[in-house]
């Protein structure tokens, strides 16, 4: 959760806090930056600036950041014990064949709900011989063989064509 306070800019007395800008970026008078350097140096002046200006004028929190991130995490909260009591009100009616299912949830490795798995594969060589897949790279070539036909030995487009 991101804790960096929320300025609200609607309540900020712009009159002073451009006075105490200007004031803040006088040392520096605009001028024609011929160098990436010059530039990377006026970039950090206005930003320093900025900043100190920030601080100087106390610009209030706004209330609805606090309020946003009181709801997202009572929202976050309803989620999870939502969850959890619908897996244990499954669990108590469970009967017959469901009682396997169950088991069979319990018993999976967990995941992260993302990327499917790719089971090992298994394919017949030419020669009757079977060999089999169980890393990303094996399954992958497997995958092109099956899917993609290696190129003609010879081009049936004669060299000559004209597009």
């Amino acid at each position: 959760m991101d804790d960096t306070p929320h300025l609200n800019w609607q309540e900020v007395d712009w009159e002073h806090f451009n006075k105490v800008l200007s004031m803040a970026l006088a040392p520096a008078p605009p001028l024609l930056l011929a160098s990436a350097d010059e530039f990377q140096q006026m970039a950090w002046h206005i930003m320093q600036a900025i900043t100190s200006t920030m601080e100087m004028c106390e610009l209030p929190n706004h209330p609805y950041h606090t309020e946003y991130r009181t709801l997202k995490n009572c929202y976050a909260d309803k989620i999870t014990s939502t969850k959890k009591q619908h897996w244990i009100d499954w669990i108590e009616d469970l009967e017959g064949n469901n009682l396997w299912m169950a088991s069979c949830y319990v018993s999976l490795e967990p995941t992260d709900g993302g990327k499917s798995h790719i089971p090992t594969l298994i394919a017949k060589n030419p020669d009757g011989s079977t060999v089999e897949a169980s890393t990303n790279g094996k399954k992958s070539i497997l995958i092109a063989e099956a899917f993609f036909s290696p190129p003609p030995l010879t081009d049936s487009i004669p060299a000559d064509f004209i597009y």
